[in-house]
């Protein structure tokens, strides 16, 4: 009997071991960026995306200020729908696999500049005449999410 009752306490210790190795490293925070060059200004974003297992918890932004340039062309009602919808945007990919979000795609012009995201992404992660800020977010995010099987 007390053979039983060590071995069922070194199971049971071993569980937990293993437990709390796998619970600590399901929990994620991780950076990305995405920028490019274009009329003669640096356009980017840079996130922290915090994941538990598979799902993304929250994406925030770390350079608000980078995103829509007070000196670019941009004056139109849509760049105040963006920046008035951000949160939202930002809030869109809770709950989203790791896998969904790095299988959207983002068509990219031969410089670098977002020009529609697929079809298949939650539309909620987009704005009307925001494509390129939308896109540059999303691939920040897809930027962040890649990391994770580097750490693997």
């Amino acid at each position: 009997m007390k053979k039983f009752a060590k071995l069922a306490v070194a199971l049971l210790l071993s569980m937990t071991v293993a437990a709390f190795a796998f619970g600590c490293s399901s929990r994620a925070d991780l950076e990305g960026e995405y920028s490019y060059e274009a009329w003669g200004l640096t356009y980017g974003a840079k996130v922290m995306v915090s994941v538990s297992g598979d799902k993304i918890d929250r994406v925030l932004m770390l350079n608000a200020g980078d995103w829509v340039s007070a000196t670019s062309s941009w004056k139109d009602p849509a760049r105040e729908v963006y920046l008035n919808n951000t949160s939202h945007i930002l809030k869109a990919y809770e709950g989203h696999t790791v896998e969904e979000v790095l299988g959207w795609e983002v068509a990219l012009d031969n410089g670098g500049i977002p020009q529609s995201v697929s079809g298949d992404a939650d539309p909620h992660i987009l704005v009307s005449g925001a494509t390129q800020s939308c896109g540059r977010l999303l691939l920040a995010v897809q930027n962040a999410l890649s990391k994770l099987s580097e750490e693997a």
